[in-house]
């Protein structure tokens, strides 16, 4: 069974550390961090861009998909949604909400739609070409989004009894 200590790995992958910017929707690069002390682990969470497991015991010969591994760190939410089993969204409904496609963030090797990878690729790209990762709008939620309880409200009015 493997180990992963966050530790270890964060010194191997200096230089390859990044962080998603939920404002702008961007991801950049995060040179402060050099250690799991740097950033507030009750907020944020340190992920490998290739699964660990994956990455380690070259799960259907990843490695050769993927030439190089690198760290991204991600809101907690925004990670169990990603992950978590229970609260998983899908790729539609994280991109709606993120504003980003989550193969960008990830590399799924299970996946089974065009999987772009572009963070491992971003090392190589130069920092005055970096450009938004995503066209959607800067509000999570719309008005018209809203309009779904709508119906709720109005019925739970009827149903009230003030006594």
């Amino acid at each position: 069974m493997l180990k992963k200590d966050m530790q270890k790995e964060i010194k191997k992958y200096i230089g390859k550390i990044f962080y998603f910017d939920v404002e702008t929707k961007n991801i950049y690069p995060a040179n402060w961090i050099t250690s799991t002390s740097d950033y507030n682990h009750y907020s944020f969470e340190l992920h490998h861009i290739v699964p660990f497991t994956d990455w380690e015991k070259n799960i259907k010969n990843v490695q050769n998909v993927v030439k190089e591994n690198a760290l991204i760190l991600l809101p907690k939410m925004m990670h169990q949604h990603l992950e978590n089993p229970i609260y998983k969204l899908d790729k539609i409904h994280f991109e709606k909400i993120y504003g980003i496609n989550p193969d960008v963030l990830l590399f799924d090797i299970n996946s089974r739609q065009e999987r772009t990878c572009e963070i491992l690729n971003f090392r190589q790209s130069n920092l005055a070409d970096i450009h938004s990762l995503s066209n959607s709008a800067n509000f999570l939620l719309t008005e018209d989004d809203l309009t779904c309880f709508d119906s709720i409200y109005d019925n739970s009015r009827k149903d009230v009894c003030y006594a």
